[in-house]
């Protein structure tokens, strides 16, 4: 959402996720508020999620500067780096990431590596706004691959073969695991 465009700044608001690809123009800074946290541009491509009360940049090329919206905390990322702030605004220590895990959703996908079956559970919960149900045991089977984000149907009968059942629809918008069915 456009918040300010003027000869001297570019301000924005974003709720979801967007991939950015910003000019620098230092004369004219660029940012994005999102959730708890705010970019501040000074490169040119990264990632941006706010979910779940959290705010995640993940910078692919250039730099930016990450802080929290009252200012107090910021941190500034080289490529190849990402920081959230949490629910409590708390600015968390910058960590590496895999460019494709995060930009893959541009080409309809999810890639995820090492992840707990329940962050993938959450990534197409938040992609297909639907609620998914497992048992705990299936939640923490550290999973790795891609899947397609052309359907939530689709995409839950891929995982559902991998952990061995399938996901029952039980609502307008909900699904249930059903193990070895």
């Amino acid at each position: 959402f456009e918040l300010s465009v003027t000869d001297d700044a570019r301000q924005y608001a974003l709720s979801g996720e967007g991939l950015f690809d910003v000019m620098s123009q230092p004369d004219r800074p660029f940012s994005v508020e999102s959730g708890p946290g705010r970019v501040i541009v000074t490169g040119n491509r990264f990632n941006l999620t706010d979910r779940n009360r959290e705010a995640a940049v993940y910078l692919i090329k250039g730099s930016v500067r990450f802080e929290s919206k009252d200012g107090e905390q910021s941190v500034a990322l080289v490529p190849g780096e990402a920081a959230v702030i949490d629910q409590e605004n708390r600015l968390l220590d910058p960590f590496e990431f895999e460019e494709d895990e995060v930009t893959a959703w541009t080409q309809n996908r999810l890639i995820f590596r090492d992840r707990l079956a329940a962050s993938v559970f959450e990534e197409l919960e938040a992609h297909f706004n639907i609620r998914i149900q497992a048992p705990e045991q299936i939640r923490q089977i550290t999973l790795g691959g891609s899947i397609s984000l052309d359907s939530p149907e689709q995409s839950l009968a891929d995982l559902g073969a991998v952990l061995g059942g399938r996901f029952e629809k039980t609502g307008e918008a909900s699904y249930q695991f059903k193990a070895g069915e």
